[in-house]
């Protein structure tokens, strides 16, 4: 049995943002897990945890920047490591890199409310992200919601976007675990870091209305985990 080796942007199990991380982790992980598929992380920093089963795999000198490492550093590495299909996890494609490749978008809300991202008002930060978009042979996205606004953000066609959903990891507690210190039963979590982009306004206006409509359910509660980014007072 031939086995298909799936290379990724390493750098991804180090990215500050705690969702495209374990996002990666769980996703390449998985791959690992199968006997037909080789996940190859290309340029993963030193000390950076490596799902089980994960070959690292050496980067390349590059320029000292995010997009020094997608213009020079990925694309050589990438070629080194004898792939059969390249899939970049963030947003993201290497400069020149090996194909297929494959692209995960999980949201353009960067691209639609440049508002919430100072810095993403960049011309070229967009420009980089709408060129990855343009390029890939395959982009994954989330949800419908998202494939809708790829679609119209980028121009791209509805046929080359798939949507995968996605789903708890193992990590996660089970429904029946207890809650946590404090928390009583029942409520409704939502897990992530606060940010105004959240919209958690309407699911706290949402669980105050079942609250009202549902007797069994007049206690529930909205349990936020995650870092306050400037939603809470």
């Amino acid at each position: 049995m031939r086995v298909l080796r799936v290379g990724f942007d390493g750098r991804a199990l180090a990215s500050p943002a705690a969702g495209v991380r374990r996002y990666s982790y769980e996703l390449f992980g998985a791959l690992a897990s199968l006997s037909e598929v080789s996940a190859v992380a290309i340029g993963a920093p030193a000390g950076t945890p490596v799902p089980p089963g994960v070959e690292r795999a050496p980067g390349a000198a590059s320029l000292p920047t995010n997009p020094g490492w997608m213009l020079t550093g990925l694309p050589r590495a990438a070629r080194r490591a004898g792939l059969d299909l390249f899939h970049a996890p963030s947003y993201t494609a290497p400069f020149g890199g090996p194909r297929p490749l494959v692209l995960t978008i999980h949201d353009v809300s960067y691209e639609r409310h440049p508002e919430w991202y100072p810095h993403q008002r960049d011309p070229v930060r967009r420009a980089f992200y709408r060129w990855s978009a343009r390029t890939a042979d395959r982009i994954i996205t989330d949800s419908s919601f998202s494939k809708a606004e790829i679609v119209e953000a980028y121009g791209v066609s509805p046929d080359m976007v798939d949507v995968v959903p996605l789903a708890a990891s193992a990590a996660f507690p089970r429904p029946d675990a207890p809650a946590p210190a404090g928390i009583s039963q029942p409520y409704v979590l939502h897990v992530g870091d606060l940010h105004p982009r959240r919209n958690l306004e309407i699911a706290a206006r949402a669980v105050l209305q079942v609250r009202h409509r549902t007797l069994a359910l007049a206690r529930l509660q909205l349990v936020l985990a995650g870092v306050d980014r400037g939603v809470g007072g």
